[in-house]
């Protein structure tokens, strides 16, 4: 019987494993025996050492991921003030969002996956939320339907309408990987919204997608923007 993973992926990690006879020893976790490539990628980012993920509870969206992404977003010189609003209204979502998926600008709201597309831009926008702690803005993720609709503003303007295509429940390991895909199409428009679940425990996300409509865009920039 393998126990819950002990550190994050990277050097040192160990798993606690339960021999026949009842008796408990570390192993070392080989990362790339277990990672999708993109985690590996993230992974070489980080700082030496890693985060504690031994209880995995909380409400934590981005937990698991690198701890050197933890330090870009949280360092990151464009950080601040909101840089949009979504509105979702069939779960009363009415919320301005900032740069960056770690803890400060989660504490005030939802927050922008640096790197992925602004919102209204071709490609994916990611965007990560609480459910349970701060604002908890993507508290009732759940309940979104497909055809209902997710609102963005860019800076005060670029108003972009999505509407929700699918709902997908994500192992925690394997998120990054899910939510940062990018479409095929390269004018395609989509917004992935993500958060811990079950509600008070991360080991799960749950995602929902949403696209855009021609008839929906009021593009930030027709070759494409980038946070």
């Amino acid at each position: 019987m393998v126990a819950p993973l002990i550190g994050s992926p990277g050097s040192g990690e160990v798993r606690r494993v339960v021999t026949e006879d009842g008796q408990t020893r570390l192993v070392p976790v080989v990362p790339s025996q277990r990672e999708p490539a993109v985690t590996r990628r993230l992974r070489d980012l980080r700082h030496n050492g890693g985060d504690d993920v031994q209880v995995a509870s909380g409400d934590d969206p981005v937990a698991g991921s690198s701890s050197r992404l933890r330090s870009l977003f949280v360092n990151d010189k464009r950080k601040g003030g909101p840089i949009g609003r979504i509105q979702i209204p069939a779960i009363d979502v009415n919320e301005r969002y900032r740069r960056g998926v770690y803890d400060e600008p989660l504490r005030k709201g939802p927050g922008h996956w640096p790197g992925t597309p602004l919102p209204g831009a071709p490609g994916n926008s990611v965007l990560s939320g609480h459910r349970t702690t701060y604002t908890k803005p993507f508290a009732d993720l759940d309940l979104l339907d497909r055809g209902d609709r997710v609102v963005t503003t860019l800076g005060g303007k670029h108003r972009t309408t999505y509407r929700v295509t699918k709902t997908t429940v994500v192992p925690e390991s394997k998120y990054v990987k899910f939510v940062l895909r990018q479409p095929q199409a390269r004018r395609a428009r989509m917004i992935t919204m993500f958060a811990c679940t079950p509600k008070g425990y991360r080991t799960h996300r749950i995602v929902v997608q949403a696209k855009a409509r021609p008839s929906d865009l009021d593009a930030v920039d027709r070759g494409g923007a980038r946070g």
